[in-house]
C-alpha cells in the first residue's frame, strides 16, 4: 500500500520531475530507490521471521537448533529423518517451482539469482531483468527455503530484489531507461547494505563484484551510497540500530601483520574448491535430465542428508559465528564445518535454490579465521581468537567473490573498529591475488571493457587504422560452440546461455561443414513475443533457424573502415554486434564485437603510455 501511493505520487509529479536536469533526476531516484529498498527488505525480514515461526511450531525450535528439537530427541531414527526431509522438500520445490515459471531475465532461458543475476544483469542483461520474479522469488520462495534449513545467504537473496527494484523503476518511467544499469546497482548496494548493515562497504562491493579484476567501477558508487544509506535508515526505523555481531575484545599487534598473511595462504586452498565444488554442482544439475522445478528439490534432499550427519550446516549460519565469538565451538568441530557447510550451501544453491553465496562465505571465513587461531594458540602463540575471526571473513569474502576493498570496507563497518584496518587489508588482497581462480559469479567478466555496460565508450578513430578485423578476434572458429542442424531449440538455447557477449553462433552440419548462422538475440525476441511457442521447443531444430543472410566482414578488413556497423543508436539494436569473419578463400575466421575492438584499443594506449 506505501509503496503503491509512493509510486503515484511520484507519478503525478513526474512532469515536474522530468524537466530537472540529468543529475538531479538521479539524485531524486536515488533516494527513491533507498526508501523502496528499505521498505522491501524490511518485508523480507518480516516474512522471513513469519516463516521462522513457522517453523519453530513444528520442530519446537528454530532449525538452526533443530538438534535440540523435541521432535528430533524424542522420536525415532525414521521420524528424525523424515522431518528434516520433508521441510527441505517444501523449500526446495517452493524455489523449483518459481524457477520454473518466472525467469530471471524476460524472454532468455537463464536461472540466475542473487547477485549473480544482477551482474548478469550489469554485463549484458540489464534490459531483461524480471523486476516481478525478484520480487515474489525473494519475497516468497527465498524465506521459505532459508528458514527450513537451506544454506544460503540473505545479502545476495536481497540484492537481487534490490535490483529487480531499479529495473522496476525504469519499467514504470521509460525516461530513465538511459541509466537503468545505474538503478539497478543502486537497488542491489542499499539491499545488501541494509541486510549487512555496512550501507558504505555494500556500495563499494557491488561496484566491485562486477569484475573478476581489482578494478573498481566507480561510475554509481556516488548514487549507490545515497540509496544505501536511506535504505539502511529505514530499515532501522523496523528493526533498530544494532551491530550484526557483539565482539567483546578485538585487539591488534603488529605481528598480527604477518600472521595475518599466513591466514590468506590458508584461505586461499578452500577458497578454490569452494569455488570448484559449486561449479562442478551447478554444471551437474544443469545437465540433470529432470524437469527445472525438480532440480532444486533433488538438491535439498541432498541436503538432507549432510544435515542428517552433520546438522550444523543449515541455516545463514550467522549464529554460528557468535558462538565462535563466545568460544562456544570445539576446534575439532571447526574443519567439519567449514566442509559441510561448503556442501551444504553448493547442494543449495547450485541446484536451483533462491538463495546467495555471500552469507556462507563470511560464515566459511569466520570459521577459517577462528580456528587458525585455536591452532596457533595450541602451539602457544597467544593470538586473539575476535581479531583472527574478523580478518577470516575478510580474506575469504575477498577471495571467493573478488572484492578485496569492499571486503575490508564492510567487515570493518560490522565490527565498528577500524582498529584492525592493516592486517585486514593484507589478508584480503593476499587473498585475492592467491585466489583468483576461484568464480563463485559466472557472470562475472574480466574487466569493465568486457561489459557491454561500456561498448563503444572507448575508441579512438585514427589508432584504428592500422588494424584489421583478423588480428583482433578473440572469438575464433574454434573456440565458438557448435550448433548442430538437428538440434533443438532447448540445446540452442543452453548453450547461448554460457556466454554472455556473443549472440552470432555457427551452424554445421555433421560433417563439420559450416550451412549458416543463428542469432540468439533475435531467437529469444521470437520467443518472448509468442511468435515461437515455447510447446514447440523439442520440435524445431537448427535447420530451421539458421540463416546466410548475413553482413560478413572480411578479415582483411581495416577496423577504421568497419566501425559503423558497431556504432548504434538504436537501444533496441545494441545487441546485435555480432558480425562473421570470412578468410580469404572463404573459411569462416570466427565472430568479430565490439568488445574486440575495445580491447585492441586499450592495449594500443597500453602501448603508447609504455613509450
Amino acid at each position: 500500500m506505501i509503496l503503491s501511493q509512493l509510486l503515484q505520487a511520484i507519478h503525478k509529479s513526474s512532469f515536474n520531475f522530468f524537466h530537472l536536469s540529468n543529475k538531479w533526476q538521479n539524485f531524486m531516484m536515488s533516494i527513491f530507490i533507498g526508501i523502496t529498498i528499505g521498505l522491501c527488505v524490511s518485508i523480507f525480514t518480516v516474512f522471513l521471521r513469519i516463516m521462522e515461526k513457522g517453523v519453530h511450531l513444528v520442530l519446537k525450535t528454530d532449525f538452526e537448533n533443530f538438534i535440540h528439537s523435541p521432535r528430533i530427541t524424542t522420536g525415532d531414527w525414521f521420524q528424525q529423518v523424515s522431518l528434516i526431509l520433508i521441510l527441505l522438500l517444501v523449500g526446495g520445490l517452493v524455489s523449483g517451482v518459481f524457477n520454473k515459471y518466472f525467469k530471471t531475465y524476460q524472454g532468455l532461458k537463464i536461472n540466475q539469482f542473487g547477485t549473480d543475476a544482477v551482474i548478469g544483469a550489469f554485463n549484458g542483461y540489464e534490459k531483461h531483468l524480471s523486476p516481478l520474479s525478484a520480487i515474489l522469488k525473494t519475497l516468497i520462495a527465498s524465506p521459505i527455503l532459508i528458514a527450513v534449513g537451506g544454506s544460503a545467504g540473505l545479502e545476495g537473496t536481497v540484492a537481487y530484489l534490490g535490483g529487480g527494484v531499479g529495473a522496476l523503476y525504469t519499467k514504470i518511467f521509460p525516461q530513465l531507461k538511459k541509466n537503468r544499469r545505474m538503478f539497478i546497482i543502486c537497488g542491489a548496494s542499499a539491499s545488501i547494505g541494509a541486510v549487512f548493515h555496512a550501507p558504505l562497504g555494500a556500495s563499494i562491493y557491488m561496484a566491485e563484484v562486477l569484475y573478476f579484476s581489482s578494478e573498481l567501477d566507480t561510475s554509481y558508487v556516488a548514487h549507490s551510497i545515497i540509496s544505501s544509506v536511506i535504505a539502511y535508515a529505514v530499515f532501522i526505523i523496523f528493526f533498530g540500530h544494532h551491530a550484526l555481531f557483539d565482539f567483546h575484545n578485538i585487539t591488534f599487534h603488529p605481528s598480527d601483520i604477518y600472521y595475518a598473511m599466513i591466514l590468506a595462504l590458508l584461505v586461499t586452498p578452500i577458497s578454490l574448491l569452494f569455488s570448484k565444488i559449486l561449479n562442478v554442482t551447478i554444471d551437474t544439475f544443469e545437465d540433470l535430465q529432470i524437469p527445472i522445478y525438480l532440480k532444486p528439490v533433488a538438491g535439498c534432499l541432498l541436503l538432507g542428508v549432510i544435515l542428517i550427519i552433520f546438522p550444523y550446516a543449515g541455516g545463514v549460519g550467522y549464529n554460528y559465528i557468535q558462538k565462535l565469538i563466545e568460544g562456544n565451538i570445539a576446534i575439532l568441530l571447526i574443519p567439519l564445518f567449514i566442509v559441510f557447510k561448503i556442501l551444504a550451501t553448493s547442494l543449495t544453491v547450485g541446484s536451483g535454490g533462491n538463495g546467495g553465496l555471500f552469507g556462507p562465505s563470511v560464515v566459511i571465513g569466520a570459521f577459517i579465521g577462528s580456528g587458525y587461531a585455536m591452532i596457533l594458540q595450541q602451539m602457544g602463540i597467544p593470538l586473539n581468537n575476535e581479531t583472527y575471526i574478523v580478518i577470516g571473513m575478510s580474506a575469504f569474502l575477498s577471495a571467493t567473490e573478488n572484492t578485496p576493498i569492499s571486503s575490508v570496507i564492510m567487515i570493518t563497518e560490522i565490527t565498528g573498529t577500524y582498529e584492525l584496518l592493516i592486517p585486514l587489508s593484507l589478508a584480503s588482497v593476499t587473498s585475492f591475488f592467491l585466489g583468483k581462480k576461484a568464480v563463485l559469479y559466472r557472470s562475472q567478466v574480466d574487466s569493465r571493457i568486457d561489459s557491454s555496460a561500456y561498448q563503444g565508450k572507448y575508441l579512438d578513430m585514427d589508432q584504428l587504422k592500422q588494424v584489421r578485423a583478423k588480428d583482433i578476434i578473440f572469438l575464433t572458429a574454434d573456440k565458438m560452440p557448435r550448433i548442430y542442424l538437428h538440434e533443438n531449440i532447448e540445446v540452442i538455447l543452453e548453450k547461448a546461455s554460457r556466454n554472455v557477449m556473443v549472440q552470432l553462433y555457427p551452424v554445421y552440419a555433421k560433417n563439420d561443414e559450416l550451412k549458416g548462422f543463428i542469432d540468439a538475440h533475435l531467437l529469444r525476441k521470437d520467443i518472448q513475443t509468442g511468435i515461437i511457442s515455447t510447446d514447440l521447443f523439442p520440435l524445431i531444430i537448427a535447420q530451421d533457424l539458421y540463416s546466410v543472410e548475413y553482413n560478413y566482414i572480411d578479415g582483411d578488413s581495416i577496423v577504421y573502415d568497419i566501425i559503423s556497423l558497431f556504432i548504434n543508436v538504436d537501444d533496441n539494436l545494441a545487441e546485435l554486434e555480432n558480425y562473421p569473419v570470412i578468410g580469404q578463400e572463404g573459411e569462416f575466421i570466427g565472430v568479430l564485437r565490439s568488445v574486440d575492438i575495445m580491447h585492441k584499443q586499450f592495449k594500443l594506449f597500453d602501448t603508447l603510455i609504455g613509450k
